[in-house]
């Protein structure tokens, strides 16, 4: 690493700063709450791993560094951001997150440095990357975060990219470098300008790709005073709106190194609405899957109630008909008595499994699969394969759930009364409710339908799965179907 210097605001650091202007450097600001003795092994491991810092300053809780370009192609940004990546994973693994209050322990922020220009002083540099680099701390506070989220807009179905569309600025062809050059140095927190003709997106400048450009031996002879469309990038990434995130994620990932962290363009109609940094994008993937992971049930995996309401409320919104079905055991308490909860999960389980290879195949890319708990599934699907999945469902567990009872001959069981039932066993009822495009009763009004619905499945013998239809109306029609 080299030696480190420190200070701010002294002529040593102006000096040092200078020499790393044209290769471009970059700063990084710490705010971190209740600094201790954990915490600062872990930022000297940090300061020790980190190749080209060459200046750093401590006062109070916030921390000031100054990195420079490493040998390679990497740019500064994607630099500077790999070193606050490592410095949030290793306070986060001494620190935690949050503090007992809930605001965050930590926050970090970055800013690159402008490229070398008459206008601009080496004061003035400094001033403007610390003032960005605590701005975007402040923003990205953990706490502040979960505000401007919330934790189920994360687990609504479809998050798609549309919700992280943010304010570019725009250029015509025309403009001129210079205008550019102008914008990023007066707001600095800007990383990039689209370049429309109309409102449809032709072409992006990256603000540090820009900088790099224009401090070449001949780049502001060259390039300050020609039209932006002539050193533009003229296939940036555009996509619509309502393209899922995960998707986008993929898209911008498979770009060439050159062009991981140009932000993403987003339109609607084909016109431009804004754009998404690759940073927001993976924060909210991270935090969806997070979310997910949280929810889910530990016995299956399948995601839990959070995000079964969360999938309701999205079908419900698109006025699409869809099917839901409400998957049960019959004596499932029988069975756990006379053979153990261990092997009681296994059969939760092994209905876990066939209900995920029913909707593979019945659901196609619409499918999903919930665990409400115990013994008790969902899933939904369009209408038309419904029947034919519960017919396959029953078929199927009926003639698998024989292995449970390890050779056992099974003439009766008891209910949930003591009373003895003639029964082969464990059964499957399935409760089916058809929701028209009309239906717009509350998420409550389905779970009272399905819980009637259960009951009449249940006063039928063996594995069964009726059948209701919901309108605007409410009940339209219902029908018992025992599977051949």
């Amino acid at each position: 690493m080299g030696a480190v210097g420190s200070g701010l605001w002294n002529r040593e650091l102006m000096h040092t700063a200078d020499r790393h202007w044209i290769g471009g450097f970059a700063t990084l600001y710490l705010q971190l709450r209740k600094p201790n003795e954990h915490t600062g092994k872990a930022l000297q491991v940090w300061e020790r791993e980190t190749d080209g810092l060459f200046w750093k300053q401590q006062i109070g809780e916030e921390c000031y560094y100054f990195v420079r370009s490493a040998q390679g192609d990497r740019t500064m940004q994607a630099i500077v951001q790999e070193a606050a990546s490592r410095l949030m994973r290793g306070l986060g693994d001494i620190a935690g997150l949050r503090d007992e209050d809930g605001e965050g322990r930590f926050r970090i922020g970055t800013a690159c440095s402008a490229s070398p220009s008459p206008e601009l002083t080496m004061e003035a540099v400094l001033h403007g990357m610390i003032m960005e680099a605590r701005a975007q701390a402040a923003a990205s506070s953990p706490v502040e975060e979960e505000k401007r989220r919330g934790s189920m807009v994360m687990l609504e179905r479809g998050f798609t990219i549309g919700r992280l569309a943010s304010p570019i600025p725009e250029f015509q062809p025309h403009a001129r470098v210079s205008d550019i050059a102008q914008l990023f140095h007066t707001r600095p927190r800007e990383q990039g300008a689209a370049i429309v003709s109309e409102g449809t997106p032709l072409g992006l400048i990256m603000k540090e790709k820009l900088h790099q450009l224009l401090a070449g031996q001949f780049g502001l002879p060259l390039y300050y005073n020609r039209p932006v469309e002539k050193i533009m990038e003229s296939q940036p990434l555009v996509v619509d709106e309502g393209m899922p995130v995960e998707e986008v994620s993929q898209l911008a990932m498979s770009r060439e190194y050159s062009d991981l962290y140009d932000v993403v363009l987003i339109t609607r109609e084909e016109r431009l609405i804004g754009a998404a940094s690759i940073r927001a994008i993976l924060e909210s993937i991270t935090a969806l899957r997070t979310e997910v992971a949280r929810t889910a049930n530990p016995l299956t995996g399948l995601p839990g109630n959070a995000s079964i309401h969360a999938e309701l409320a999205g079908r419900m919104a698109e006025k699409r008909p869809f099917a839901i079905i409400y998957a049960d055991l019959d004596y499932f308490k029988w069975f756990n008595d006379c053979f153990g909860f261990g092997l009681g999960d296994e059969l939760i389980r092994y209905l876990a499994g066939l209900l995920n290879d029913a909707i593979s195949r019945y659901g196609e890319e619409s499918g999903f699969i919930g665990h409400i708990g115990g013994d008790d599934f969902i899933a939904m699907l369009s209408p038309e394969s419904a029947d034919r999945m519960c017919e396959e469902l029953i078929e199927r567990f009926d003639n698998g759930v024989k292995a449970f009872y390890g050779g056992v001959q099974i003439a009766g069981v008891e209910d949930r009364n003591g009373n003895t039932v003639n029964q082969e066993g464990v059964t499957l009822s399935l409760s089916v409710l058809y929701c028209t495009h009309e239906f717009s009763q509350p998420l409550e009004d389905i779970a009272k339908y399905a819980a009637k619905l259960k009951k009449r499945a249940k006063l039928v013998k063996g594995s069964v799965y009726v059948t209701e239809q919901l309108s605007r109306m409410g009940h339209a029609h219902g029908e018992e179907r025992v599977a051949p």
